[in-house]
């Protein structure tokens, strides 16, 4: 790892694709971090399957993070300086299994093998801790033939 600090913040969710290009939550509603997120979510859909056949438009990225009355949704950006990371996501169900988070956690492939993902792992399991919840699903995806496993 580098001796820069990792800066993890919550993603505001824009109120539409439109709303501006400041990096707040206020006003403009962060579009800004909302898009870098998603452009790291196609960039891992390209490098995994090679197509974006199975990754939603910015529309219905936009729609899902909005959350429900079922699910709460939380995402946070991770950063060096100026360049993002990666993203993680909490999902808190708020009607049924409400002591369970769904975690997501996705690192940008020049940021991979140095422990981000793992700072961001241990972040969204804070997130999910505080909400009273545990962790009952998370997701790691790797491009074929890259996932490496610990010994022992």
């Amino acid at each position: 790892m580098t001796g820069q600090q990792l800066m993890i913040t919550a993603g505001a969710i824009p109120s539409a694709l439109d709303a501006g290009t400041d990096h707040s939550a206020g006003g403009t509603g962060g579009v800004m971090d909302f898009f870098e997120c998603h452009a790291l979510r196609e960039k891992h859909e390209l490098e995994k399957w090679g197509d974006l056949d199975r990754c939603p438009t910015a529309m219905e990225s936009l729609e899902y993070w909005r959350g429900n009355e079922y699910e709460e949704r939380r995402l946070f950006v991770a950063r060096l300086g100026q360049e993002t990371v990666g993203t993680c996501s909490v999902t808190l169900p708020l009607r049924e299994n409400t002591s369970t988070a769904g975690i997501m956690v996705d690192v940008a492939a020049a940021f991979r093998r140095r422990g981000w993902g793992r700072r961001l792992l241990e972040h969204a399991e804070a997130v999910a801790a505080d909400s009273a919840a545990l962790p009952w699903m998370r997701t790691v995806s790797c491009p074929p033939g890259r996932w490496r496993t610990r010994p022992g």
